[in-house]
C-alpha cells in the first residue's frame, strides 16, 4: 500500500517509462489482492464456531498465497526502480517501502508455510457447511440475476468468463479424482485431508465463476446453468460424505461419475459450444444421417484432410464455427463414401478391418471437437499440442482406410502417391504459424533433426526416381513413404525451430513448460481405454487378446514414466505423493490384468471374468489420472512472441512452406509415372521439382543457422562489457585525480549500498541460469545475455558512485578494483558463452564455460561481501535483511539436484553452518558494539548459505512431507536471524540502552532455540545416513581396539585365562562371519531404500562386527603365545573386514537417496565387493589356523590382499581430501622405513640361508609388511600435506606408491615360491629382484622427504641411551608407586544404606576400587620386570653404552616414550577413579582411562621385546607381568559396564497433554545439547592428541 500511495507523487520523477509503468501494473495487481486478504483475515478474527475458524483459515491461507505471488514481483520491480528516481526524498521513501515489503514478505511466508503444516482433515468434518454455503451463492445469484442486480465485475469480458469457468471445471474434475485416489490407496489422513480442501477450494472457484459469467454474458441460460451448477455442488457433497464414511471405490466411483457428468451439463450451457454439441452429433449420427453423399473415397479424404488442417487455422477465429460445419460436412462424406465401398466388398475380413478403421476415424474426429470444446483460448498451449497429435493420428486413420476400402480403384503407385499428399496436407498448417512449441528440443536439436530429415528426404526422392526406372514398384512405394515420414518430420522440426527462434527474442515472454504432457497422457488412456472395452465384451480370440493385454503393457509403463517424471519436477509434496499413487495403481491393475491372463490362456475357471474386473479397475484408475493431469494448475503457460520475434520467424516458415510445396508437385510428377514411366516430359518436370526441393531445404536450414538465438545479443552485450570496463577504469582515475569526495545527502550512501548489494546477490543466483542457456539451451541466451549485462551495467554505475562518495582511500580502490573485476568477469563469461553457444555438443567449449562461471560467482561474491562489510562498518542492516529476506523466498524455489551432490553432503555443510551461527548468536549479547557488524554480517552469510543446501537437501529427500518441515524450521530460522540482525543494528546505534540489550539476549537465545529445530529437522530427515555416521565412529572404535590389541599379541602377552582352544572358538568365527554377509547385503539395499531401513541396516551392521571383532580375539586369545604371529594373522584379518566395513558404511551414506545410475552407487557396489572378499579372506584364514602347513600361504594372501586396500583407501581418501590421521607425524618416517626394510631382511634371511622359510617366519613377514606398509602411507600423506610445491607433494605421493606396490611385488614372489617351489637359483633371483625394487624405492622415498623436509638421515644419538632408558623406567616404578599410595586412600561412595539398591551401588564401588588398585598393582610389576629386562640386555651386551648406529637410540626413544605414557596413563586411572568415588564423573572415563592403560602397556611390551631375549626369565616376567595388566584392566571395564548397564531409573510420564509436549521437548533438547558436547568432546580430543604428538616431537631442555 505504501508503494501505491508513493506512485501518485513519483510518476513524474521516475526517469525511465518502463520502470515507470512496471511499477504501476504491479502495484495495481498487488493492491487487488489485498483487498480479499484482509477480508479473510477479519474473517479468522471474528470467527466462533471450529466450522467458521477452519474456513476461514482456509480461505486466508489461499489469498495469502495470492498477495505473495504478487508481491514477490512488485519487490523486485520497486528495488529496480530507486535508482531511476531523481527526486532523493522520494527515493528514500521507496527504498524504505520496499525494505519493509521485502521484510513482511518474508515473515508472511513463513506463517503460511507453518499454517500448511496444520491437519486439514476437519474439511470431512464440515463439508456440509461447504455445500450449504455454495449452494446458498448460487440461489442468491439466480435470483440477482433474475432481477438484474448484480454488480459489474471489473476487467471480465465474455471470452474471459468462459474461459475461467471452464477452467474451474477442469479442476473440480481433477478435486474430485485426488480426493478419492487419496482415499482408496492411502492412509494418510493429512493426505486425504490437503485433498479435500483442494476440492472444497476448486468448488469455491467454480462457484465464483458461475456468478462471473452470469453477471457478464445474458446469452446464456441461466436456470440450466444454475441447476446444472447447483447438482455438481451437491454431488461433490456426496463425494465428500462418501469419503468420510470411508465406503467402497465403487461407491466413490459412482459418486464421482456424477459429478463429471453434470460438469459437462454446465459447459453445454455456454453458447460459444452449443454448435460443437450439434457437430459431435451429427458425427455419432452419421450412419443414419440424410445428407451423407456417397463420393469416391479417396476425393473425400482429400477432403476431409484438408477440413481438418482449415479446422486447426482457424482456432480463436471467426472463421472457426464454418470451419466446423465443413468438417462435419467432410466427415459426413467420406463416412458415405466408405460405406458405399463396403456394400461391395465381399471379403468378410476385409470388412471387419474397414469398419474397424471407420470407428477409429469417427473416435477421432469427435476427439478433435471434444479438445475444440474444452477451451476458448486460440493460443493454449496443450490446446495446440492436443489438436496436432489427434490430428495427426486422424489422418493416418484416414490413410490406412483408404488404403484398404479403395484397394480396388487405383493401382497401388498412384494409392501411395495420394497418401503422401494427404499426410503433407494434414501437416501444412504447422508452417503457416509457429505460436507453440511442438516438442521438447532445444535449437540446436531442432536443428539436427532438420538436417537428419532432409537427409532421409534426399534419399527417399532418389529411390524414387531409380525404383521408377526400373519399375519397382515395392520400392517405389516404400521410397514414397519414406519421403512423407521425411517431410512430415522436417515440417514439425521447421515449425519448432521456428519458434524457438521468436520466444527466444528478449522482446518476447518465455512461457511455462507443463508438469505433466496431459496430451500424451490423453493418448495412453485412450489406447487402455479401448484395449479394456474390447476385453470386457469377451469377444477376442486368444491372438487378439496378446495383442490388446501388450499395448496395455506399453501403454501403462509411458503413463508410469510421465507420472515418475512429473513427480520429480513438483515440489508440492501433495502433487507428487498423488502422482507416485497413480503410477503404482496403474502398475498394479496393469500387473493384475497380465496375471489374469495367464490364468486364462492355462484354462483356470472364472479367469475370463476376472480379466474383465481387472480390465474394468485398469480403466478406472486411467481416467483418475486423466482428471488430475488436466489440472489447469498443471499447464504449461504460453509464451508471447513479440513482434520482432514474429519477424525473424517469417523466413523459416516461408522456406517451409515451399518445400511442403515443391515436395508435393514432386510427389503429384511421380504419380503420373504410373502410367508412363519412360516419359521424358515426366523426368523433365521431375529434375525440376526436385531442384526446387534442394533449394527450398538448403534455404530451410539456411534460414534456421542465420536466426540462431544469442549470437546477435552476445556480440552487442561483449561490446558494451567492454565499454564498461574502460568507463570504470575512467572512472577510478578521475577519483584517484581529483582526490574529493562527491556531495551527497544523508542517506544517497546508503541507499546506493543497498542496491549495490541487491543487484550482486540477482546477479550471482542468475549466472547458473546463464551457464545453463550457454552449455544445452541456446533458446535462452538472449534474454539471459540482456538481463546479466543491463544488471551488470546497473551495478557497475551504482558502485562507481558509492567508490566516489567513500571517504576512506583504500576502500575506495577495494570497490572500484571489485566492480572492475566483475566487469571482467562477466565480459570472460560472455566470450566463453559465444564460444559455445549454447550448443550441448560444443563439448569443448563447455569447461571454458565453467570456469568462467565459477570466476563470475567468485567476484561478484566478492564484491558482495565487500559491499556488505562497507554496509555493516557505517551501521547498516538492511543489505543484511534483504539477504536473508531473500534466502527465505528461495527456499521455495525448484531446483535440480545437480550432478553427483548427496544428501550426506548437503548435511555436512549445513551442520557446519548451523553451529557457525548458533555460536555467533550465543556470541552477540556479550560483543562490544564495533564487533555486533561483523557478527550480523557473518550471520546473513551463514544462513544465505544454510537456504542454498536446504533447497538441495529437501529435494533429495524420498518423502517430500519431511522436507517440507526441514524448508519450514529453516524459515522459521531466518525470521528469527533477521530480528536478530535487526535489534544488532539498534545496539550499535543505542549502545548504552539495556532494553535494547536485554531484547539482543532475547533475539539471540531464539536463533539458538530455531537452529536446534532445524537440527532435529535435519537429522528426523536423515535418520539412516546419521546411523551411518555413528556406526563409522563405532567401527573405527573397534579397529582401535584391535589395533591395541595386535600389539599385546606382538609382544607376545596375549594369553588366555580359560582352558578353552581355538576350535571351540571356531563355530562362533563362522556363524558371526556369515550374518556380516547378511548384513551387507541390507546395508547396500538401505543406500536405496528409505531413511528408517538404513538406520536399522547400519545398527545390525555394527552389531554383527562388534560380535565378530570378540569372537576373533577370543580366539586368538585362546592360542598360546607362542604362536602369536599367528594370532596377529587371526586379528589383522578380522581388522581388515573392519576397515572394509568402514569404507563401506561411507560408500553406503555417500549414496543415499541417489538413483541407481549415480556414480556413487557404483562406489558402494565396489565397497560390498571387498567386504565380501575381506569376510571370506577371514573364514579361510580361521580355517587355516590348525593347518599348520597351510598358514603361510594364506598368511601372504591375506597380506597382499590388505596392501592392495591400503592403496585403493590411499587413493579414495587423497581424491576426496580426507585429513591425514592426527598422531602421524613426519618423524615417524625413519621407522616405517625401517620396518620396510625388515619385511626384506627377513625374506633374504631364508633365502641366504640355505633354507626355506618356516611357516612362522612367513606368517611373520606377511604380518610386518602389512602394517609397514599402512603406517608408511599414512606417514607419506602427512609429509606431503607439508610440501612447498606441487611438484613436490606429487613425487612424495609417487614415491609411496612405489614402495607399496614393491613390498606387495615382494610378498607374490614370496608366494610364488611358496606354491609353485621353482628351484633354488630360480627362487634367489626373483627375491632378489622384488628386494632391490623395495630397497631402491624406499631409498628415493627417504631421499625426498630428507630433501622435503631438512632432516639429517641419522640424527645425533644420545651417550647413554640404556643409561636414560633404565632411569626412566626406574621413575615411572616410583611414580607408579605413589600413585597406588593415593589410590588406596579411596573408599566407596558415602549412602544412606536405606535399600537393596545403595547396598549393590556400594558393592559396585568396592568392585571398581579393587579392579583399580589390580591394575596399579600389575603396572608396577610391569615397569619393575621391565627394568630388569632392560639390565639384564646391557649385561648380556644387547645394547651398547655408546652407541655407533641408530638402532640402539631409537629403541631407547621407544622405550622411554613408552613409559612417560604408562605413568601418564597411570595417573589418569587414580584422577578418574577419585573423581568417581566423589560423583564428579561418571564410568565412561574410568573406562577410558582403563583402556589406555592397557594400550600403553602394549607399547611398552613392544618396544621392550625389540632387543629382548626370548628366552630369558626376565622377559618370561615381563609377559606375565603384561597380561595381568590387560586381564586388572579387562575386569576393571566390565565392573563399570555392569554399573552403566543398570539403568533403574524411572520416568514419570505426565498425563496432561501440555505438560507432556513439554517434557518431550525438555527430554529432545537434552539429546541436542548431549549431542553437541559429544562432537565439541571429539573435536577437542583430536585437538589434544595432535598437540601431544608435536610436544613429544620437541627436545627437552
Amino acid at each position: 500500500m505504501a508503494a501505491r500511495k508513493w506512485l501518485d507523487e513519483s510518476a513524474d520523477v521516475i526517469e525511465s517509462k518502463t520502470y515507470s509503468e512496471n511499477l504501476v501494473y504491479e502495484s495495481t495487481q498487488t493492491a487487488g489482492n489485498l483487498p480479499g486478504l484482509i477480508k479473510s483475515i477479519r474473517e479468522s478474527q471474528t470467527a466462533e464456531t471450529s466450522s467458521d475458524k477452519f474456513r476461514a483459515q482456509s480461505r486466508l491461507i489461499r489469498d495469502s498465497h495470492k498477495v505473495m505471488e504478487t508481491s514477490v514481483r512488485l519487490f523486485e520491480t520497486a528495488r529496480t526502480t530507486v535508482p531511476m528516481i531523481s527526486d532523493n526524498h522520494l527515493a528514500a521513501s521507496l527504498d524504505q517501502s520496499a525494505n519493509r515489503l521485502g521484510t513482511s514478505l518474508a515473515e508472511l511466508r513463513t506463517a503460511v508455510n507453518d499454517a500448511q503444516q496444520l491437519n486439514f482433515s476437519q474439511q470431512l468434518l464440515h463439508s456440509d457447511e461447504l455445500i450449504k454455503e455454495l449452494d446458498q451463492q448460487l440461489i442468491e445469484t439466480q435470483k440477482k440475476a433474475m432481477a438484474q442486480q448484480l454488480p459489474p465485475v471489473q476487467g471480465a469480458t465474455s471470452f474471459s468468463s468462459s474461459s475461467k469457468l471452464m477452467a474451474t471445471t477442469t479442476n473440480v474434475g481433477s478435486g474430485v479424482g485426488l480426493l478419492i485416489t487419496a482415499a482408496t490407496s492411502s492412509n494418510d489422513d493429512r493426505y486425504i485431508g490437503t485433498a479435500a480442501v483442494e476440492l472444497a477450494q476448486g468448488l469455491r472457484n467454480f462457484a465464483d465463476a458461475v456468478t462471473e459469467i452470469v453477471t457478464v454474458r445474458t446469452d446464456i441460460q441461466l436456470d440450466k446453468l444454475i441447476v446444472s451448477a447447483r447438482s455438481v455442488v451437491h454431488d461433490s457433497g456426496r463425494v465428500f460424505d462418501r469419503v468420510r464414511e470411508k465406503c467402497t471405490p465403487k461407491e466413490l466411483t459412482d459418486a464421482a461419475t456424477s459429478v463429471s457428468t453434470n460438469l459437462r451439463q454446465v459447459i453445454s450451457c455456454l453458447p460459444d459450444t452449443k454448435h460443437i454439441e450439434r457437430a459431435i452429433h451429427e458425427i455419432q449420427t452419421a450412419s443414419t444421417s440424410a445428407n451423407v453423399r456417397a463420393i469416391e473415397v479417396r476425393q473425400a479424404a482429400n477432403k476431409f484432410i484438408e477440413s481438418t488442417a482449415q479446422l486447426v487455422v482457424t482456432i480463436g477465429s471467426p472463421e472457426n464455427a464454418e470451419a466446423i460445419n465443413v468438417f462435419v460436412r467432410a466427415y459426413c462424406d467420406l463416412h458415405g463414401s466408405v460405406i458405399a465401398q463396403l456394400q461391395r466388398q465381399a471379403d468378410v475380413n476385409v470388412k471387419t478391418s474397414i469398419l474397424n478403421l471407420l470407428e477409429d476415424a469417427q473416435r477421432g474426429s469427435i476427439g478433435v471437437l471434444e479438445t475444440l470444446r474444452q477451451t476458448g483460448n486460440p493460443s493454449d498451449h496443450n490446446l495446440s499440442q492436443q489438436f496436432h497429435s489427434r490430428t495427426t493420428e486422424l489422418a493416418t486413420t484416414i490413410n490406412q482406410l483408404v488404403d484398404i476400402a479403395g484397394a480396388n480403384e487405383d493401382n497401388r503407385w498412384q494409392r501411395e502417391c495420394d497418401a503422401a499428399l494427404r499426410r503433407i496436407q494434414a501437416v501444412y498448417h504447422v508452417t503457416q504459424h509457429a505460436n507453440v512449441p511442438l516438442n521438447d528440443n532445444g535449437y540446436f536439436a531442432s536443428l539436427q533433426s532438420v538436417s537428419d530429415g532432409s537427409r532421409r528426404l534426399g534419399e527417399a526422392m532418389t529411390g524414387m526416381a531409380r525404383n521408377a526406372k526400373t519399375n519397382d514398384t515395392e520400392g517405389f512405394c516404400t521410397s514414397v513413404r519414406n519421403s512423407a515420414d521425411a517431410l512430415c518430420s522436417l515440417a514439425e522440426s521447421a515449425s519448432h525451430s521456428a519458434y524457438l527462434v521468436g520466444i527466444s527474442h528478449p522482446a518476447s515472454s518465455p512461457g511455462r513448460a507443463a508438469l505433466i504432457d496431459s496430451s500424451e497422457v490423453a493418448r495412453s488412456v485412450e489406447s487402455i481405454d479401448g484395449s479394456c472395452q474390447r476385453i470386457e465384451s469377451g469377444s477376442l480370440n486368444r491372438d487378439e487378446f496378446v495383442n490388446e493385454v501388450s499395448s496395455i503393457t506399453k501403454q501403462s509403463s509411458s503413463l508410469a514414466q510421465l507420472c515418475r517424471s512429473a513427480s520429480e519436477k513438483t515440489q508440492n509434496p501433495n502433487v507428487k505423493k498423488h502422482l507416485v499413487g497413480c503410477a503404482l495403481s496403474v502398475a498394479s491393475k496393469t500387473q493384475s490384468l497380465v496375471n489374469s491372463f495367464k490364468e486364462y490362456d492355462r484354462g483356470v475357471p472364472d479367469a475370463e471374468s476376472r480379466c474383465s474386473t481387472s480390465a474394468s479397475e485398469l480403466r478406472y484408475v486411467a481416467q483418475q489420472l486423466l482428471h488430475f493431469a488436466d489440472k489447469p494448475d498443471f499447464a504449461a503457460i504460453q509464451g508471447t512472441i513479440s513482434n520482432e520475434g514474429r519477424s525473424s520467424q517469417l523466413p523459416i516458415l516461408h522456406a517451409s512452406r515451399e518445400m511442403l510445396d515443391s515436395s508435393a508437385q514432386m510427389i503429384q510428377t511421380a504419380k503420373s509415372w504410373a502410367s508412363a514411366p519412360q516419359d521424358e516430359g515426366t523426368w523433365q518436370r521431375m529434375a525440376v521439382n526436385s531442384k526446387q526441393v534442394s533449394d527450398s531445404i538448403m534455404k530451410l536450414v539456411s534460414a534456421i543457422h542465420d536466426a540462431a538465438p544469442g549470437q546477435m545479443e552476445l556480440e552487442a552485450a561483449i561490446g558494451r562489457l567492454s565499454a564498461l570496463s574502460g568507463q570504470v577504469e575512467r572512472s577510478a582515475m578521475d577519483a584517484y585525480a581529483s582526490g574529493s569526495v562527491q556531495q551527497h545527502g544523508a542517506n544517497a550512501e546508503r541507499q546506493l549500498l543497498q542496491q549495490v548489494q541487491h543487484i550482486a546477490s540477482q546477479l550471482e543466483d542468475r549466472v547458473d541460469d546463464l551457464h545453463s542457456a550457454a552449455v544445452e539451451h541456446g533458446e535462452r541466451l538472449p534474454k539471459v545475455v540482456q538481463q546479466h549485462c543491463q544488471m551488470v551495467e546497473d551495478l557497475a554505475e551504482a558502485a562507481c558512485c558509492v567508490a566516489g562518495m567513500t571517504v576512506d582511500s583504500n576502500q575506495q580502490t577495494e570497490l572500484f578494483d571489485k566492480c572492475k573485476t566483475v566487469v571482467e568477469a562477466e565480459l570472460a563469461m560472455m566470450l566463453a558463452s559465444r564460444e559455445s553457444g549454447g550448443n550441448p555438443n560444443a563439448v569443448h567449449a563447455h569447461n571454458n564455460v565453467q570456469e568462467a562461471a565459477g570466476q563470475l560467482k567468485h567476484a561478484i561474491g566478492d564484491m558482495r561481501q565487500t559491499i556488505a562489510k562497507v554496509s555493516s562498518e557505517q551501521g547498516a542492516v538492511q543489505g543484511m535483511v534483504d539477504t536473508i529476506s531473500s534466502s527465505i523466498a528461495n527456499t521455495d524455489v525448484a531446483v535440480s539436484t545437480h550432478h553427483g551432490s548427496s544428501f550426506a553432503e548437503a548435511q555436512t555443510r549445513m551442520t557446519a553452518y548451523l553451529e557457525d551461527i548458533r555460536r555467533t548468536a550465543l556470541e552477540m549479547p556479550t560483543l562490544n558494539t564495533t564487533d555486533l557488524g561483523a557478527a550480523s554480517l557473518n550471520l546473513s552469510e551463514k544462513y544465505r548459505l544454510v537456504a542454498g543446501d536446504v533447497r538441495q537437501a529437501a529435494g533429495m529427500l524420498p518423502e517430500a512431507d519431511i522436507g517440507q518441515r526441514l524448508k519450514l524450521a529453516v524459515q522459521k530460522l531466518g525470521t528469527s536471524c533477521i530480528e536478530t540482525v535487526t535489534v544488532a543494528g539498534g545496539k550499535r546505534a543505542h549502545p548504552e540502552d539495556e532494553r535494547i540489550q536485554r531484547q539482543l539476549a532475547a533475539q539471540s537465545e531464539q536463533v539458538v532455540e530455531r537452529v536446534e529445530q532445524v537440527l532435529a529437522a535435519l537429522h528426523s530427515a536423515s535418520r539412516g545416513t546419521q546411523a551411518c555416521i555413528n556406526a563409522a565412529n563405532t567401527v573405527s572404535g573397534i579397529i582401535g581396539d584391535l589395533d591395541t590389541t595386535i600389539m599385546f599379541a606382538t609382544s607376545g602377552s596375549l594369553n588366555s585365562s580359560d582352558e578353552r582352544k581355538f576350535p571351540s572358538h571356531k563355530e562362533a568365527i563362522v556363524k558371526t562371519a556369515k550374518a556380516l554377509v547378511e548384513d551387507t547385503k541390507a546395508l547396500v539395499a538401505g543406500a536405496a531404500s528409505n531413511q528408517e531401513q538404513l538406520a536399522v541396516a547400519a545398527q545390525n551392521a555394527v552389531r554383527t562386527i562388534v560380535n565378530l571383532s570378540d569372537a576373533v580375539k577370543n580366539g586368538a586369545v585362546s592360542l598360546s603365545s607362542e604362536n602369536s604371529e599367528t594370532q596377529v594373522l587371526v586379528i589383522h584379518a578380522v581388522r581388515d573386514v573392519a576397515a572394509a566395513l568402514t569404507s563401506l558404511i561411507q560408500a553406503t551414506k555417500n549414496a543415499s537417496g541417489l538413483s541407481l545410475q549415480h556414480p556413487a552407487m557404483g562406489h558402494l557396489k565396489e565397497a560390498a565387493k571387498v567386504m565380501v572378499g575381506n569376510v571370506a579372506r577371514l573364514l579361510k584364514t580361521v580355517a587355516t589356523v590348525e593347518e599348520k602347513n597351510q598358514q603361510g600361504t594364506r598368511a601372504v594372501e591375506a597380506a597382499v590382499e590388505a596392501i592392495s586396500f591400503e592403496m585403493r583407501q590411499f587413493e579414495h581418501d587423497l581424491n576426496e581430501g580426507v585429513a591425514a590421521p592426527t598422531e602421524v607425524r613426519a618423524e615417524h618416517l625413519q621407522q616405517t622405513a625401517d620396518h620396510v626394510s625388515e619385511i626384506t631382511k627377513r625374506v633374504m634371511q631364508g633365502v641366504d640361508g640355505q633354507g626355506s622359510h618356516t611357516e612362522e617366519e612367513i606368517i611373520g613377514v606377511a604380518n610386518l609388511s602389512r602394517s609397514a606398509v599402512r603406517s608408511l602411507l599414512a606417514v607419506v600423506r602427512t609429509i606431503s600435506n607439508d610440501a612447498d610445491t606441487v611438484q613436490q607433494r606429487y613425487a612424495v605421493l609417487d614415491s609411496g606408491r612405489d614402495v607399496a606396490n614393491n613390498v606387495k611385488s615382494l610378498l607374490v614372489s614370496l608366494h610364488t615360491q611358496m606354491v609353485r617351489n621353482p628351484g633354488q637359483d630360480e627362487s634367489r633371483r626373483l627375491l632378489l629382484e622384488a628386494s632391490r625394487g623395495v630397497s631402491n624405492a624406499l631409498s628415493n622415498l627417504v631421499g625426498l622427504c630428507t630433501e622435503m623436509t631438512g632432516m639429517p638421515h641419522h640424527q645425533m644419538e644420545m651417550d647413554s641411551a640404556a643409561a636414560q632408558a633404565e632411569n626412566e623406567l626406574l621413575g615411572a616404578a616410583s611414580s607408579i608407586e605413589a600413585a597406588s599410595l593415593k589410590l588406596a586412600e579411596l573408599r566407596p561412595r558415602q549412602t544412606v544404606v536405606e535399600n537393596t539398591q545403595e547396598i549393590v551401588e556400594a558393592e559396585f564401588d568396592d568392585k571398581i576400587i579393587a579392579s583399580a588398585k589390580g591394575i596399579i598393582s600389575a603396572v608396577h610389576i610391569l615397569v619393575r620386570a621391565a627394568t630388569s629386562a632392560q639390565r639384564e640386555l646391557a649385561m648380556q651386551g644387547r645394547i651398547e653404552s655408546r652407541p655407533s648406529g641408530s638402532g640402539t637410540y631409537q629403541w631407547s626413544e621407544g622405550l622411554t616414550s613408552a613409559a612417560r605414557v604408562v605413568v601418564a596413563s597411570v595417573h589418569k586411572l587414580c584422577d578418574a577413579a577419585n573423581t568417581l568415588m566423589k560423583g564428579q564423573t561418571t564410568e565412561e572415563r574410568l573406562i577410558s582411562a582403563a583402556k589406555q592403560v592397557s594400550s600403553s602397556t602394549a607399547q611398552l611390551l613392544v618396544a621392550c621385546n625389540v632387543k629382548a631375549d626370548p628366552d630369558s626369565q626376565a622377559n618370561r616376567r615381563l609377559q606375565a607381568a603384561g597380561q595381568a595388566v590387560r586381564n586388572a584392566a579387562e575386569r576393571l571395564v566390565q565392573s563399570a559396564q555392569q554399573v552403566i548397564a543398570r539403568d533403574d531409573r524411572t520416568i514419570a510420564i505426565e498425563n496432561k497433554i501440555v505438560s507432556g509436549i513439554a517434557q518431550v521437548m525438555d527430554a529432545q533438547e537434552e539429546v541436542l545439547r548431549k549431542e553437541r558436547e559429544l562432537g565439541e568432546a571429539r573435536h577437542k580430543l583430536a585437538h589434544l592428541n595432535k598437540a601431544r604428538y608435536e610436544r613429544e616431537g620437541e627436545p627437552e631442555v
